[in-house]
């Protein structure tokens, strides 16, 4: 415990060669105990673990089937704790099972049912085979349960993020671009360093015809990107085939938007973080509203805005569900 304690902290202080040492001294501790005693679990769980950090999944799988396999279903259940399912989930994924990492994740879910860390798993699972309604439900039921008061083990920030993403895009996928809107604008919140709620959010805004709010968008991703030199050139020539859809390939601005670019409107606060230029615009993204304005939400009616020309897609969703609870993959413990 004691090498895994300063492995740990030596990674926080940036030096990842000397705490990767220190993962290899509690290996070899770890087996060398469980050579006297093969029946702690305890020891073995900690080599699941620094298998895990040496991305040995092969190695991490074998060692938490031996926990899984001794144990019952009752004392598995007595356990309440999700986390040897997860990490049977996580490293059967990791070795392109995905068949048993959805096994390993349901099964999280019925013995621990209001966990929200096996929800989350399983949505990501069904996303990335492009079951997008139930990947839409287990999202759900991960922000669900993880809103809950008496939540035991909460989702860290990059998870709620992470779930945020996964349950906006797969209602993208469906067409459900509304409801996808305002789990992407919390998401983006959430994590302002990312901008992969924002990429999602450029697809929405497009879809609904809401090309300069798309364009805006864009263009703070390949800012964000651009300052953490991370290759962003589908996104330069998404700008350019949205600039060119539009109308003699400008974009048109609202009425009340001043001449000059959006960047030299007068804004009412300074932009922080993932926050949009939103000076002179009749409707700002709603991730975004610039301070002493009201909330878009608190004017709504049926999901628009007075004025509001998008699409309808569909959306019979009644304002506010997503609020009372209803809403990858990393999993944390």
């Amino acid at each position: 415990m004691s090498c895994i304690e300063k492995a740990r902290e030596l990674q926080l202080g940036g030096r990842v060669e000397d705490a990767q040492a220190e993962v290899t001294n509690a290996w070899f501790a770890l087996e060398e105990s469980l050579s006297l005693c093969p029946t702690n679990h305890r020891a073995r769980f900690l080599l699941v673990s620094c298998a895990m950090n040496a991305d040995d999944y092969q190695r991490a799988k074998a060692e938490a089937l031996r926990i899984y396999t001794d144990l019952s279903r009752e004392q598995l259940q007595q356990m309440d704790d999700s986390v040897l399912h997860l990490s049977l989930a996580h490293a059967s994924k990791m070795l392109k099972d995905v068949k048993d990492a959805m096994r390993y994740a349901n099964e999280a879910c019925e013995l621990y049912p209001e966990d929200p860390q096996s929800y989350m798993v399983l949505g990501e699972l069904y996303d990335s085979v492009n079951e997008d309604e139930l990947a839409e439900k287990f999202c759900r039921q991960a922000i669900f349960y993880n809103d809950a008061p008496n939540c035991k083990h909460p989702l860290n920030a990059h998870n709620v993020f992470f779930s945020l993403c996964c349950l906006g895009g797969s209602l993208i996928k469906q067409q459900k671009y509304s409801e996808a809107e305002k789990f992407l604008t919390k998401a983006a919140k959430v994590d302002q360093d990312s901008t992969l709620a924002l990429r999602h959010l450029v697809e929405v805004y497009a879809q609904q015809d809401r090309k300069e709010f798309a364009i805006l968008t864009a263009k703070r991703v390949v800012e964000i990107e651009t300052a953490a030199s991370t290759p962003c050139e589908d996104m330069k020539q998404r700008i350019l085939q949205l600039e060119q859809s539009a109308p003699d390939g400008l974009v048109s601005m609202p009425r009340s938007q001043e001449l000059g670019s959006v960047e030299d409107a007068p804004q009412t606060a300074q932009r922080q973080g993932s926050e949009l230029p939103v000076g002179g615009l009749e409707e700002p993204p709603l991730w975004s509203p610039p301070l002493g304005q009201t909330d878009p939400d608190d004017v709504r009616e049926n999901g628009k805005a007075p004025g509001d020309k998008r699409k309808n897609d569909g959306d019979t969703t009644p304002r506010g569900a997503e609020d009372e609870g209803w809403g990858i993959c990393c999993f944390d413990r």
